[in-house]
């Protein structure tokens, strides 16, 4: 039996506290699931869980997984509205329904959610709730069809036969209604399917995948909508670019972000030289241009990497940005917060995982400060064959004082996660976090003030 996170004067405690009947969650527990979840599919760079709404319709609980980005499986008005009251809109929002009234599908389409019809009769209903749209309309749009299996695949004893089932199309259906989603002006399209509930046999959910990519590579071949966004998993982005350039239909966009980069791709990419948009570029530092002087890559996004901080918690254990002026002195401010970590409520620094979704932080980020000083120092211009490790003591004194003065102990780094540390610093339990500027948008909407944050 699983142990209860309370005791029996615990629950008493509570029960005199609050009118019962009530329930309880364990919220330690459901963020380590959660954790455990986005831990599975890490390699799926494009993953996202959407919760079900209707399972546990508690905007606490909701705000909880959006720590986690979790989106919002709807089925009704009051899910719609909740779902946007604790900030999550647009394709964090799967909005599935039978028998919908005009007016959530407006609300659906007003909050850019993903749509997922049910029945064929719903398109056309769709167009006429929310005004007739037009093909711009559906430009960045996501559509959806909920794909019903019938005998194909058997259910299981909570949701029953899915030949029996009120809800999804035929596979006859589904080549009918993409084929006018087309037609209408739709780029981007999905498909879903649910024949079971509480199922927890892997194997089933791996045999309802593989059906419904086979089911896609159909669509495709018969109305010729493709049902693909292609993401590339951490680490793989060059692998995953080799793959799509070896395709009929290359890609008309894709990132070269490196002098390797260059050298691979140079050949497919076009000269910026005399372009307006080359000409509207206010910095030229991060192009990318080739050895006949050809500007081949331009950069589109300036990201820094270093320490974020939390500056309220900094303040709560008595110290503010300006006391931190060189190493040193964070330094002095870490280790005098671990020490007093127990008084204060929080660490330090957050975990330093070592786990794939973590580590890159400092094998790659951390480490190009030793490399790029050096570089700098002894006029380094291509690839040395070998490095001095001039600054490699500035990286290991940084290192041992993440690890040394965090939330967690040492001994969890090997398996401590990306997540993990994200979700320490969201929930007040450190001061300093080693990311970089794009992790900005996780943090304020987990409830993090904008101006609580700040990097050094």
């Amino acid at each position: 039996m699983r142990k209860l996170p309370f005791d029996k004067a615990k629950l008493e405690e509570i029960a005199a506290k609050w009118p019962t009947p009530f329930h309880i969650y364990d919220a330690r527990a459901i963020r380590e699931n959660a954790r455990r979840l986005k831990k599975a599919f890490a390699w799926n760079k494009g993953f996202r869980e959407y919760f079900a709404v209707k399972a546990a319709p508690n905007p606490h609980l909701m705000k909880l997984l959006k720590e986690f980005d979790f989106g919002s499986d709807c089925s009704s008005m009051a899910e719609l509205v909740l779902a946007e009251k604790v900030g999550n809109v647009g394709e964090a929002i799967m909005f599935t329904s039978n028998d919908t009234p005009a007016e959530e599908f407006r609300k659906a389409w007003e909050l850019g959610a993903i749509i997922n019809l049910d029945d064929i009769t719903h398109w056309d209903w769709l167009l006429e709730s929310v005004g007739n749209p037009s093909a711009a309309d559906f430009e960045n749009r996501v559509m959806c069809c909920r794909y019903n299996p019938g005998p194909l695949k058997g259910g299981n004893a909570i949701i029953g036969k899915p030949e029996e089932a009120k809800y999804g199309f035929t596979r006859e259906q589904l080549f009918e209604c993409y084929a006018k989603m087309k037609a209408a002006g739709v780029k981007r399209f999905g498909l879903h399917t649910m024949v079971a509930s509480n199922e927890l046999d892997p194997e089933y959910i791996i045999d309802t995948a593989k059906l419904l990519f086979s089911l896609v590579a159909e669509i495709t071949e018969k109305t010729g909508v493709e049902v693909k966004i292609v993401t590339a998993a951490s680490g793989e982005y060059s692998t995953t670019l080799t793959a799509e350039m070896a395709k009929s239909e290359a890609p008309t966009l894709f990132q070269c972000g490196n002098a390797q980069g260059l050298k691979d791709w140079g050949d497919y990419c076009i000269d910026f030289t005399g372009t307006k948009v080359l000409d509207e570029m206010t910095t030229s530092d991060f192009n990318l241009v080739d050895e006949n002087g050809a500007v081949k890559c331009i950069g589109y996004c300036y990201e820094a990497f270093g320490i974020i901080v939390n500056t309220a918690l900094l303040e709560q254990a008595g110290y503010t940005l300006a006391d931190i002026t060189n190493f040193e002195t964070l330094k002095a401010v870490a280790e005098d917060i671990h020490a007093r970590s127990a008084e204060l409520g929080f660490d330090a620094f957050s975990s330093a995982g070592l786990d794939g979704s973590s580590s890159w932080r400092f094998s790659g980020h951390l480490a190009n400060m030793p490399l790029y000083y050096e570089f700098r120092d002894d006029g380094v211009t291509a690839q040395p064959a070998t490095i001095t490790g001039a600054y490699l003591d500035n990286y290991r004194n940084i290192w041992d004082l993440y690890i040394n003065n965090a939330s967690v102990a040492t001994t969890s780094l090997p398996t401590a996660t990306g997540d993990m540390s994200s979700g320490e610093f969201k929930e007040g339990k450190a001061v300093f976090y080693q990311n970089g500027t794009w992790e900005f948008a996780g943090l304020t909407e987990a409830g993090i003030p904008a101006e609580n944050l700040a990097m050094i």
